[in-house]
């Protein structure tokens, strides 16, 4: 009979998450990653593949938190930019709990230039896949009335994208929980005002 496994796959993922966040990708080696986590380089290795692995693994984690916040938000109000915002603001503006923190996938896309890196392209197709998820958001909102209909919904996703990167990235700054707000009522207020460019 095969030997049981001695460590929990997801406890191990989610410290492997957050050595990444912390650290970067290419910060981290198998050294850190070995004492972080526990467990012998040839362990990691046996389960995981290499570093690659354990990384979009550790995507993959992240990735289902966020969706798990995106549709906590969605279910919270039937307003739909009141859902925007509830989400944002959980992603964005830190707690009594954990700060805020810059977001993974685009610290991932900053630090990996090479296209065909497969961190880099797990990373890419998550933001691709939320992208599709903020354009259905997007549609509703629009269906309501609360912002023109003419827009194409596309644009305001990654008006949408480029606004939470930003606040994200804001929040290492220094900038205090009232100052982040300030902001997120800023953007709030872009999005409920967008016009076509001409």
């Amino acid at each position: 009979m095969p030997n049981p496994k001695r460590f929990d796959r997801e406890d191990v993922t989610q410290k492997a998450k957050e050595l990444f966040w912390r650290q970067g990708y290419h910060a981290t080696s198998m050294r850190d990653l070995s004492a972080e986590l526990d467990m012998r380089p040839a362990s990691i290795y046996a389960e995981f593949g290499n570093k690659d692995g354990i990384f979009i693994e550790a995507i993959t984690a992240y990735q289902n938190e966020m969706e798990l916040r995106f549709h906590q938000a969605l279910d919270s109000t039937d307003c739909g930019l009141d859902a925007l915002r509830t989400f944002i603001q959980s992603v964005s503006i830190g707690n009594q709990h954990q700060a805020a923190r810059a977001c993974m996938l685009a610290k991932t896309l900053l630090e990996i230039e090479d296209h065909e890196h497969r961190a880099r392209q797990a990373a890419q197709a998550y933001i691709e896949s939320f992208q599709g998820a903020l354009c259905g958001l997007i549609n509703s909102i629009q269906d309501a009335g609360e912002i023109d209909r003419s827009l194409a919904p596309n644009d305001v996703a990654t008006f949408v994208q480029v606004q939470l990167m930003g606040l994200r990235s804001a929040s290492q700054m220094g900038l205090s929980n009232e100052q982040l707000q300030h902001q997120l009522d800023w953007c709030m207020a872009s999005i409920a005002t967008l016009t076509h460019c001409e």
